[in-house]
């Protein structure tokens, strides 16, 4: 699900009032779609001209003919309310508190005794009191759907799907608890990055106190880090694991120092494929470098 929304959702746009306030709670952790939103958003994007290029070799051209196309019915981009796949939420709810049943007397003599046996007293249940999700992720969990659509970016939705692609499939909170949900680790590089971006000590932003003062600052850090990364270094498969890397380089080219940028695009040289390498964006005052040794 988490590399369908990244690879087909960039176009899909959030306008209507009810969907935008449901989407509010939709995070990148809990975002789904029902097949039925699936089918409606593939025929609109095939059907506007989706598979002209097709096949692609490569994301970035996928990408390009996505962003460039002219949406022949937009309102069949439009995300609904029915059109989100339900998930377990991020945080564990609360459960109310069940009051305890007195028992019930019986009731009738002789021959109808029978017919009116009390009742047994029910003990009661005490309330559950809600349990956050992760801490170090909450962050991630704060900047919702609604919170992107809202960003003022020009692809807001994509950034969010980059998000999404990168933090990777996580339906259930089983899943975000895992010592081994590879998000944990792109959440604490994505903290450092949104603090600075937020203008803030990274002592202050963090969790969770600052969670509430950097969240909103997610999706700005996010454009200016794959602007850094510039497409010629974008991965050119969907994948998981590599949508996630690609994440991680990009907020080193964003926020690296010289050679923390050259060991991106020295490890990153199989994107590159026949074009020149990208100048470097983390220091205003690096010289330009030249073209990939054998390449362009």
């Amino acid at each position: 699900m988490s590399v369908a929304i990244r690879t087909w959702c960039g176009r899909l746009t959030l306008a209507d009032p009810a969907s935008i306030v449901f989407a509010s709670t939709i995070s990148c952790f809990t975002i789904a779609f029902t097949d039925v939103a699936w089918t409606r958003f593939m025929t609109e994007l095939v059907s506007s001209g989706l598979l002209s290029g097709a096949p692609y070799v490569r994301m970035r051209d996928a990408d390009a003919v996505l962003l460039t196309l002219t949406i022949k019915i937009p309102a069949s981009l439009g995300i609904q309310v029915n059109d989100f796949l339900l998930t377990e939420s991020f945080d564990t709810p609360a459960v109310p508190a069940i009051p305890p049943v007195a028992a019930v007397g019986g009731r009738g003599r002789g021959r109808g005794r029978a017919g009116g046996q009390g009742a047994p007293a029910i003990p009661g249940v005490p309330a559950v009191p809600m349990v956050p999700g992760p801490m170090n992720l909450a962050f991630l969990n704060s900047c919702s759907l609604a919170n992107f659509a809202d960003c003022g970016s020009r692809h807001s939705i994509m950034l969010f799907a980059r998000l999404v692609g990168a933090v990777g499939d996580s339906p259930t909170r089983i899943s975000r608890i895992s010592q081994h949900f590879p998000a944990h680790s792109l959440a604490h590089a994505l903290r450092r990055a949104v603090a600075t971006v937020a203008g803030v000590d990274p002592s202050v932003a963090a969790a969770p106190h600052g969670d509430l003062i950097i969240f909103m600052s997610l999706p700005a850090t996010l454009e200016a880090a794959f602007y850094s990364l510039t497409t010629t270094l974008h991965v050119d498969v969907a994948s998981t694991t590599g949508l996630r890397e690609e994440l991680r380089d990009a907020l080193l080219m964003q926020q690296g120092n010289s050679a923390q940028c050259q060991a991106v695009i020295t490890r990153r040289l199989i994107f590159i494929a026949d074009r020149c390498d990208p100048p470097l964006h983390c220091s205003p005052h690096r010289p330009p470098l030249g073209h990939a040794r054998g390449l362009g």
